[in-house]
């Protein structure tokens, strides 16, 4: 994946955290003058690092949480959709109002889960995605004169070599994929995470000959062009 600038990249995921993978391209784009957008499907508010915490308090740490990782990042707030985790279904509906977001953002492309994850959650936001796809192109869905019917080039975090695999040089913005996973240690607890961030993308910055990488599937969709961002 390489960079133009002046760009929209749109980072549909289902919970807060769910874009440690993905950071160092994040602030990549956004240090290359491109507007980026987080957008989360629920708030992940079913998550045991809270204890007791009512479902509510939850909720507006992980609001919280995602602020401060979008500060880290430089890019613009999260945007939340409130569709419950655990609870995220790939209906027409949920399809349309993600379609009009989609549609209102406008993007050059789209980075999320892709339809193999184990989780539930993650596997029916990849089918959303793609419905939302479709459904943006649409007048009569998406109101007259409101649809998007440019090229959106969509990656998914990788998970096999029958699509293709890209790799995204960010040699440049790994002190704030650091940053991210320190964040989460000192939140969570998780031990060492922003180190073992900056080993795992060191292995597949070896493996795409640079310093470090992060590393993605294309999914090819038949209207996109195949010459954005380069």
């Amino acid at each position: 994946m390489s960079f133009r600038s002046e760009k929209r990249i749109l980072a549909i995921l289902s919970h807060p955290d769910d874009e440690l993978g993905m950071v160092g391209t994040l602030a990549k784009h956004a240090e290359n003058g491109d507007n980026v957008f987080l957008i989360f499907l629920s708030h992940g508010e079913l998550t045991t690092k809270f204890g007791n915490e009512s479902i509510e308090k939850i909720k507006n740490v992980r609001e919280e949480q995602a602020y401060e990782i979008c500060t880290l990042l430089g890019i613009n707030d999260p945007i939340f959709f409130d569709w419950g985790d655990t609870r995220i279904s790939a209906t027409r509906d949920n399809a349309i109002e993600l379609a009009k977001k989609i549609a209102e953002l406008q993007p050059h492309a789209i980075i999320s889960w892709g339809p193999q994850s184990v989780h539930h959650d993650h596997r029916n936001t990849a089918q959303i995605v793609l419905d939302a796809l479709t459904f943006c192109r649409l007048d009569k869905l998406m109101g007259r004169g409101k649809s998007y019917r440019e090229p959106i080039r969509l990656f998914y975090y990788h998970e096999n070599d029958l699509l293709p695999t890209i790799y995204v040089d960010v040699s440049s913005t790994i002190d704030k994929v650091t940053a991210c996973g320190n964040y989460y240690e000192n939140l969570f607890g998780w031990k060492d995470i922003g180190e073992l961030m900056r080993i795992r993308r060191r292995g597949r910055g070896i493996d795409a000959n640079c310093e470090y990488a992060e590393k993605f599937n294309e999914r090819i969709i038949s209207y996109q062009a195949q010459d954005l961002l380069i």
